[in-house]
């Protein structure tokens, strides 16, 4: 069998070199790009900081470029997937809040660093976020701090059960130790596997919670809450504003309807325009821009006399007792005076104060009495004028006196009963002492009895004693009126807390003091100083306990044999001959 003559490796550097002379130097352009700028085979390209990529495990070095690290042909090709996957993957989600974003860089660069150990979060160990302040720790590192007493809350202790505070913000986290786990920042999976194409500790799904949270103590319904959902990916720190919009809404004034979104729906939006709702004075109407809430009184400046025609100012409008139209010959206010106008019967003056409307009928006309003033003995003649006297019978008058509890004891009369002159006790505050007065003064306020015994009892904090005199609570039997309470004490406490630096600032009370919730933001250190607990620490922490040896040199000379102390240091119990 015969073969064509074989082109051996001398052949090939020959036909090489003939082709080299027949054609011009070749001018190589990456698959991609721009084919205007050539460039030269021999010529090194900008070596690329992404070189890692290389999916070939080598440099261009191997494959026939000298110096360059770029791959050729379509080895080129998934390379650049591979940069824009990792662009993709580091890159923040533009509809994240800003605090959110920070979050997810620093996540997928591994440069969170845990408060609690000061070392960096890293994409495959578990961990923990905080729902308040958002801090991301280790999961054992928080574990370790909900198991030691430091971070347990004492003014919750009793009620809401184990508890501890967050490293971060301080806030009283509501969970047991053994129910603290690793799960995805939405909370739907427990343990989220590592995927490079996702942001760290995240599951891939929906977020889901809701935009909107009831807040503690908020006087707001469930109605008023944001209805949406988050829908981005789950991902750390808070959530988004919600944009959906809000149904359509009347703007305060009612003549414009607005379009918010749904975030914006509580907030005060106006059209701008006139209000022009008509006042309270039904004669003016508001030249306020529309505004929320009732509109202001009317302020239009009126000149108006009163009711009775005897007095005449110059008024607010919004002051006015009349609404609507007024005529100029009616009044508009009272001056609290005697009316005063003839009564129809043409004999007598109105007697009530200053007010609209006509006046009543004369109380003295004949058709309007019948009897006697008692009203015991009727009428045997008919009167035939309101100014015929009325006469009296010789009965004893007998109507209720203002004190309530006797009657009038004089004759028939005309006119008010007399003041009551029954003598009766009357005792003081607080009921130690009596006295015997008439019974109209009882009746007075400025006729009150009191006392000059001081009371001596203690108030409601048990320390200090009430100096009041004729105190209405010296006496156990004795009823307080009204919301004054003489034994509440209004001085501050003043006592020293726990932790023994701070006091207590709140009104003097029994039992003891509220817990210190101030925070120590130094280092707790020991005697030595070489053992130390990293703040934030609750204030009245103990110094950590050292177990490294004392480092005071003894007056010996001998090495301490005893561990590291606050205080003087004992003897010391080396033996000497």
């Amino acid at each position: 069998m015969s073969f064509q003559p074989r082109n051996d490796r001398r052949d090939n550097n020959n036909n090489k070199n003939n082709r080299s002379s027949r054609f011009p130097t070749q001018k190589w352009v990456p698959r991609g790009g721009n084919s205007n700028p050539a460039v030269d085979a021999n010529t090194n390209p900008p070596s690329s900081s992404n070189s890692r990529y290389n999916v070939n495990g080598g440099d261009g070095a191997a494959h026939g470029w000298p110096g360059t690290t770029q791959p050729r042909g379509h080895v080129g090709q998934p390379r650049k997937g591979i940069e824009k996957s990792e662009k993709t993957r580091e890159s923040s989600d533009p509809n994240l809040p800003q605090l959110a974003q920070d979050i997810q860089g620093k996540l997928v660069k591994s440069t969170v660093e845990c408060m609690i150990c000061y070392d960096m979060v890293r994409r495959s160990v578990p961990i923990w976020s905080c729902s308040s302040c958002f801090s991301i720790f280790h999961l054992k590192c928080i574990k370790k701090w909900a198991r030691a007493p430091t971070s347990v809350d004492l003014a919750t202790e009793k009620n809401q059960g184990f508890n501890w505070r967050c490293p971060g913000c301080q806030s009283v986290q509501l969970t047991a130790l053994m129910d603290i786990q690793y799960i995805c920042f939405c909370g739907k999976r427990r343990d989220p596997p590592s995927d490079l194409y996702l942001t760290p500790h995240s599951c891939g799904e929906p977020c889901g919670k809701p935009l909107e949270k009831e807040a503690p103590g908020a006087d707001r319904s469930k109605e008023d809450l944001c209805p949406h959902n988050c829908v981005l990916q789950c991902h750390p720190g808070p959530c988004p504003s919600c944009k959906a919009f809000a149904p359509p809404r009347m703007c305060p004034c009612g003549k414009k309807i607005i379009t918010t979104r749904c975030a914006d729906r509580m907030s005060v939006l106006t059209c701008g325009q006139s209000c022009d709702k008509l006042l309270e004075c039904w004669r003016h109407r508001c030249e306020r821009i529309c505004h929320v809430g009732p509109c202001d009184s009317c302020r239009v400046s009126v000149s108006a006399s009163c009711f009775c025609k005897k007095k005449m100012e110059v008024v607010l409008c919004g002051d006015l007792a009349v609404k609507g139209e007024v005529k100029a010959e009616d009044g508009v206010f009272s001056c609290n005076a005697t009316c005063g106008k003839m009564l129809d019967c043409g004999n007598h003056m109105c007697d009530e104060t200053c007010h609209p409307g006509p006046c009543g009928d004369c109380e003295l006309m004949p058709a309007r009495v019948g009897s006697c003033h008692c009203g015991k003995t009727s009428l045997q003649k008919e009167r035939k004028s309101c100014l015929d006297p009325i006469p009296t019978c010789t009965q004893i008058c007998g109507k209720s006196l203002p004190c309530g509890m006797h009657r009038c004891k004089g004759v028939c009369h005309s006119g008010d009963c007399a003041l009551c002159l029954v003598f009766v006790t009357q005792k003081c505050r607080c009921g130690s002492t009596s006295q015997t007065v008439e019974c109209y003064k009882t009746t007075s306020e400025n006729e009150k009895f009191m006392c000059e015994k001081p009371c001596g009892r203690k108030k409601n904090c048990g320390r200090h004693r009430c100096s009041q005199r004729c105190c209405p609570l010296s006496n156990s039997n004795s009823q307080l009126s009204g919301d004054w309470d003489p034994h509440f004490c209004q001085m501050a406490c003043g006592k020293k807390l726990r932790c023994g630096q701070h006091s207590c600032d709140d009104l003097c009370h029994s039992g003891h003091c509220s817990p210190c919730l101030e925070t120590i933001f130094t280092d707790l250190t020991c005697a030595c100083r070489r053992t130390s607990v990293p703040p934030p620490l609750p204030c009245g922490t103990p110094p950590p306990s050292c177990q490294l040896p004392c480092s005071v040199p003894q007056p010996c000379g001998h090495p301490a044999s005893h561990g590291c102390h606050f205080g003087d240091c004992p003897s010391c119990l080396v033996p000497v001959d």
